[in-house]
């Protein structure tokens, strides 16, 4: 077992329609989602600013992650049309919303996709205020217009592209009820103008293809503003919101990955993924009603007790009679500790496993079993007994807690779906005890990415399709498809390299102690106003920083803002890739369908959930290499780029292998290994700076550092730079 350090998710957020695939419902008007505002932080406040503004200012920075986003809630896109039923750990696409008086900005990031193209959209439906209409819109990626040459002091290394009219398509509906309401085709380029508005309602339109590291082609994010004025909306804004938020990305092998996937009465057909129906799209409450945000959960939150630590991994034991792997404990303590939970308030939790793997992602149905003895007491009040439900404290944190013991002739944990493994994935959902009205950000969230020590790793996964007959009402085998997505792992050469260790653990520390939401809401007092928080100048529960960091980090609170790893801009995944090396396996099925788009015909996928791992190798080594292979006879069909499909029989399941291992002898001539003198120069496995900072010594650990940091924390891609030591 290892100490739990990151999170799973991530990426991503969440989906606003209700017909969709599989197993959504209608959304609830009685339970909106939340958008907030911008929060004050020191010498940065309003919302973000990507563009240049008429007349320059210094809060302009053309990074993606710019700090300001960090009071927008985090959101997984998914199969679930409510926010908060997207279970954080899919790690597909993500979006977030903040509402500044009468503008909402919006920011669409996608973390799975192998290529970047004009067949990679997002959408965004607005209902207009009192009345039965709405508008949506298409943005396309625009790949062929050039970045902003103009740069504030602050940007990514590759910034945003301003998108042209040609990659925005549009369409509107005065009764928007069904898909024949709206227009049949969508129309390019700018929308009429809607009196008396004199611009666009979509504005700031940005394509952001290569600002966050990584191979070419692995992400891409969308970011716009939206002028709610001419939707009848005038701050402050207190009425909700009707919002339809989606993407979808089409991977080089073809297919198409739509999140949602919705099947039916679609507005233009297959040209966009929007219920013709507003009623099917979700609520969204602005801050001025008094919304703020809800009790989040994170994976580095979850586990099993191991002393002072969470561990990530769960194994199943035999029974006490049976022999005993080594460290099988008789008895084993879960725990969760759900954040921003109002102080004295408890939170109700279920916990459950499924083999190490991937099932389909409906964390409700799909095949979990119960922790032995936990039961379910989001249902069950007689069964909440059984565990220890701590409020939160002042800090936010609630926690719960199980004990499983094995006792003489049972498992702890058990599992009822089989081939039972010994590795156990983990699913907490969350819930409100009875009596109580609690919201929630996200109420489950899946732990399927862990941490391992190389030299070498072995490890059987399970794909398991159980549960997709009854959620599809289709008896079919189905081809499955495996996107292996690997990041800051270069291959196995002859140039020795090393992990910064250093800058490792500072990035685990963020992931497993991110900083707290800078504001919230105080439960009894001023009417449920929103107050902000002190300004969270340093990660409070990090490690003592390095000198180097420690002065750059104060050298930019007095200039340009607060220091990414100062505020939750980033996901604890997020952070995690910037340098840690990651293996991460994204699976999908077949629905059956096929849409039409660009100049081809797509096979529509539906993800399920992903698995992998974050890597670590101490001292000196010469690149990764790795393998992913069938179990017992079964076909893995490789399609290139990454990509593989296997066929699973229906309600069956497939295991697939994963061999990675840090190279810890030179490649050798013609690709051979060989115990070959090594080469006195050694390589630092560390992001590419790309940029000169004043002020900053060169010692290479701080510069390091200063390098992160002025990128925004977003270069990922490890790239065997070469640094001679003396």
């Amino acid at each position: 077992m290892r100490a739990i350090s990151r999170d799973s998710s991530s990426f991503f957020a969440a989906a606003l329609a209700a017909a969709v695939v599989t197993f959504a419902s209608p959304a609830s008007a009685l339970d909106p989602q939340c958008l907030t505002s911008p929060v004050a932080l020191p010498n940065l406040s309003g919302p973000p600013v990507w563009f240049d503004p008429s007349p320059a200012t210094s809060t302009w920075r053309a990074e993606l992650n710019d700090p300001r986003w960090s009071g927008a809630p985090l959101f997984n896109l998914c199969d679930n049309p409510e926010l908060d039923g997207c279970a954080l750990g899919m790690a597909q696409a993500q979006v977030r919303g903040l509402i500044d008086g009468s503008t909402l900005y919006l920011q669409f990031l996608n973390v799975a996709d192998d290529s970047q193209s004009t067949d990679d959209a997002v959408f965004v439906g607005v209902g207009i205020r009192g009345a039965a209409g709405a508008r949506l819109a298409k943005v396309t990626l625009d790949t062929i217009t050039a970045p902003i040459s103009t740069l504030p002091t602050v940007h990514d290394a590759t910034p945003p592209t301003p998108n042209s009219a040609g990659t925005l398509y549009y369409d509107e509906a005065t009764a928007a009820t069904s898909a024949s309401s709206w227009a049949a085709t969508l129309t390019q380029g700018l929308p009429p103008p809607v009196a008396p508005a004199t611009k666009s309602w979509l504005q700031e339109v940005a394509t952001w293809t290569n600002s966050l590291g990584g191979a070419a082609g692995q992400k891409w994010a969308v970011t716009f503003a939206i002028d709610l004025t001419q939707f009848g909306y005038a701050a402050p804004i207190t009425d909700p919101i009707p919002l339809f938020l989606g993407s979808r990305h089409t991977p080089s092998i073809g297919p198409a990955v739509p999140l949602p996937n919705i099947t039916t009465d679609t507005v233009a057909g297959a040209d966009s993924i929007v219920p013709g129906n507003k009623a099917n799209w979700a609520l969204f409450s602005p801050p001025a009603a008094g919304c703020t945000g809800g009790i989040t959960l994170s994976s580095t939150n979850i586990g099993v007790v191991s002393g002072s630590s969470l561990v990530d991994e769960v194994g199943v034991c035999p029974p006490i009679a049976s022999p005993q792997p080594a460290g099988c404990p008789h008895v084993t303590n879960f725990r969760a500790k759900p954040e921003n939970v109002p102080v004295g308030s408890q939170v109700y939790t279920r916990m459950r496993l499924a083999n190490f793997g991937s099932v389909y992602a409906d964390w409700p149905n799909a095949p979990w079993a119960d922790i032995p003895g936990a039961g379910n007491p989001l249902t069950d009040a007689s069964v909440a007994s059984g565990w220890t439900f701590t409020p939160a404290d002042v800090t936010g944190e609630a926690r719960a807690d199980f004990t499983c013991d094995r006792g003489a002739n049972s498992y702890c944990p058990i599992l009822s779906n089989v081939p039972a493994q010994r590795d156990q994935c983990l699913l907490v959902e969350l819930g409100a005890p009875p009596t109580t009205n609690l919201k929630f950000e996200n109420k489950a969230v899946y732990q399927n990415l862990w941490f391992k020590d190389l030299s070498t790793l072995e490890q059987n996964a399970t794909i398991n399709i159980k549960g997709l007959q009854k959620a599809t009402g289709q008896a079919v085998d189905r081809d499955v498809y495996l996107y292996v997505q690997k990041e800051n792992m270069p291959a196995h050469t002859n140039q020795p390299m090393e992990l910064n260790q250093r800058a490792l653990s500072l990035l685990r520390s963020y992931a497993d102690h991110r900083p707290p939401h800078p504001q919230y809401q105080n439960p009894g007092n001023d009417n449920g106003k929103v107050k902000p928080r002190p300004p969270q100048i340093a990660a409070t529960k990090a490690p003592p920083a390095p000198e180097g960091l420690a002065k750059f980090v104060r050298a930019a609170e007095e200039s340009t803002g607060p220091s990414p790893l100062s505020v939750p801009t980033l996901s604890s995944d997020d952070a995690l890739s910037l340098l840690w090396p990651t293996y991460k396996i994204h699976v999908y099925y077949d629905t059956g369908r096929k849409v039409h788009y660009g100049a081809a015909d797509h096979i529509v996928l539906a993800p399920m959930v992903p698995f992998g791992y974050y890597l670590n190798h101490q001292g000196t080594f010469f690149g990764f290499s790795d393998a992913l292979s069938g179990v017992n006879g079964l076909v893995l069909e490789s399609l290139g780029h990454n990509w593989y499909r296997l066929r699973v029989k229906n309600e069956g399941y497939a295991q697939v292998r994963t061999v990675i291992s840090a190279e810890e002898s030179p490649k050798g001539p013609e690709g051979k290994d060989c115990c070959c003198k090594v080469p006195p120069v050694k390589v630092v496995v560390q992001p590419r700076c790309y940029c000169a900072t004043p002020g900053i010594s060169g010692d290479g650990k701080s510069a390091w550092f200063a390098s992160l940091l002025v990128a925004g924390f977003f270069v990922r891609r490890i790239t065997g730079r070469r640094r001679t030591r003396s």
